[in-house]
């Protein structure tokens, strides 16, 4: 669908998959994107995306369906994780890799990216590894 729109060329348009996936365009006239709010435990983060993607993974709403490649155990890490990337496959591969990561493991794989960026919030601590795609946020807030 992402390749069908580049080709049709809309502007502005964002691409909603079941509410865990979001894929940004350009943004909505006068506004910096299109916002997205991500909360864990009544802690609240708004972000805005323009020209890339936020994927969310967790265990809140559908239980403990994520395993560890590593143990074949379900991941306990952590309730939720969010990541931001240029493509939705890999926003969504990072989210739900960070749901096994330790934040140690975290911290060393995001340490040189540039273009995407792991987010975590633990007990309204909110954390960030790594860097979002230039020009694919406009702006966070906390």
């Amino acid at each position: 669908m992402a390749e069908e729109l580049a080709e049709w060329e809309p502007s502005p348009w964002l691409l909603v998959a079941g509410g865990s996936s979001l894929l940004a365009g350009a943004p909505p006239p006068a506004a910096p994107g299109w916002e997205a709010r991500l909360e864990e435990s009544g802690a609240l983060r708004r972000c805005w995306l323009a020209h890339g993607a936020l994927g969310g993974s967790g265990v809140s709403t559908k239980g403990l369906h994520i395993l560890d490649p590593r143990s074949g155990a379900p991941a306990r890490r952590r309730a939720r994780a969010w990541a931001r990337a240029r493509s939705a496959a890999e926003a969504d591969a990072l989210s739900t890799a960070a749901m096994v990561l330790s934040e140690a493991e975290l911290a060393e794989i995001m340490a040189a990216r540039t273009d995407a960026q792991v987010i975590l919030c633990d007990a309204g601590r909110w954390r960030a590894y790594g860097h979002p795609p230039p020009g694919s946020v406009a702006q966070d807030e906390i």
